[in-house]
């Protein structure tokens, strides 16, 4: 089997640049892309591995030196004695040569650039808020590798060099030191005694990268560092045509703006603050507080109970939706209560407006003791 010729594959000669080497490749990769030629798969295979070898200095020059020993190895024949001649026994051992080491077989073909290696990163802060309700529109931006089909990624278009004005292409400074002349490199051209300068690409204005963006919607519920991947928006591969996609890491806040949500997986927990009123009366028709979504949310309570600092209660389906579930579920949300007392409050000065409060205020070992008690009238007492 003979040695692969990757320049035979490209239809280039072995001199050709690496600028002619891209733009043959990228020509045929367009014709044989399985995209748009469903019988090139084999064909667009080689002409990647014969891209990829040709345009790495060291793969090429391995495959230079395969090809010269080859073709060497070709053209060596064995001496034969002509027909009618006298024998020479010398010649045999004139046309005898030591062995030669065999030339090691060249390094595989490196594989297909994969199509994940032009992938996007990108990064998008969302509130705690914003997972509770969903976005129809969320921007993302990115960067993206510049394919600039003037400059093909070189950024500096127009190479200038002139002459160094500090030791006027001489590349040396003289120095008077002491009356004496010294003589020294010069620090302005490195001793080179011209300066070069590049023009940048008017094209792409020498950037590597270019600002990117567009709107994506986030579902309800999502989670932080939960990764979206949008297709075919990344950078572009050597064939011209397919690109990678844009994998979007969602970063969401666990604790809402104000500070009185606080996300523990698909659950939610609040504190909230109670005055002593509501937490002896209750709220009656007023809301306990607004949701995320700013929904008003109503907390029953049994007359004659009464809130106590720290205690809590779990209100079922009222947490974060669940992310992606079909059936819209969600989690739970726990509410703490916190008893805020007050410094200072209107106690009457009448005896009987006090009796009422006292007996509001009474424990149940006091109202038993009371029904219990036995009262003796002032006449009994006397006799």
């Amino acid at each position: 089997m003979g040695e692969i010729n990757f320049y035979r594959i490209l239809g280039i000669s072995q001199t050709a640049s690496q600028e002619e080497i891209r733009k043959v490749y990228l020509k045929m990769a367009k014709l044989y892309h399985p995209d748009k030629n469903t019988e090139g798969a084999e064909m667009f295979k080689e002409i990647g591995n014969a891209y990829k070898t040709l345009s790495c200095p060291n793969l090429r020059r391995t495959h230079d030196l395969t090809l010269s020993t080859s073709s060497r190895r070709k053209k060596a024949t064995t001496s034969k004695a002509k027909p009618g001649a006298p024998y020479d026994a010398g010649s045999f051992f004139r046309g005898y040569t030591q062995p030669s080491t065999p030339t090691p077989p060249p390094p595989p073909p490196p594989p297909p650039p994969k199509k994940s290696d032009f992938d996007i990163k990108a990064t998008t802060h969302i509130t705690l808020q914003q997972s509770f309700t969903g976005l129809s529109q969320q921007y993302v931006s990115y960067l993206e590798n510049v394919d600039c089909q003037t400059c093909h990624g070189q950024r500096n278009e127009t190479k200038r060099t002139h002459t160094c004005e500090s030791c006027l292409g001489s590349g040396q400074a003289q120095k008077v030191d002491q009356q004496k002349i010294r003589t020294s490199v010069c620090m302005t051209c490195n001793g080179v005694g011209t300066i070069t300068t590049f023009l940048k690409c008017k094209t792409c204005k020498g950037k590597s990268l270019h600002d990117r963006g567009f709107h994506i919607p986030v579902n309800k519920g999502i989670h932080n560092h939960h990764s979206l991947k949008v297709k075919n928006r990344g950078n572009l591969m050597p064939d011209g045509v397919t690109r990678g996609d844009v994998i979007i890491r969602v970063i969401v806040e666990d604790k809402s703006s104000d500070g009185l949500f606080e996300r523990r997986g698909d659950n939610l927990h609040l504190t909230l603050n109670v005055n002593l009123r509501d937490a002896l009366f209750g709220y009656g028709n007023r809301p306990a507080f607004k949701h995320l979504d700013q929904r008003p949310v109503f907390i029953s309570q049994t007359p004659g109970h009464v809130l106590k600092p720290g205690s809590q209660r779990t209100i079922v389906g009222e947490g974060m939706p669940i992310f992606m579930d079909p059936n819209n579920a969600r989690g739970d949300l726990l509410v703490m209560f916190n008893i805020v007392y007050p410094d200072h409050v209107n106690i009457p000065e009448s005896l009987d407006e006090r009796r009422v409060i006292y007996e509001f205020f009474e424990t149940e070992e006091e109202r038993q003791a009371k029904e219990n008690a036995i009262i003796i009238d002032d006449d009994e007492a006397m006799d």
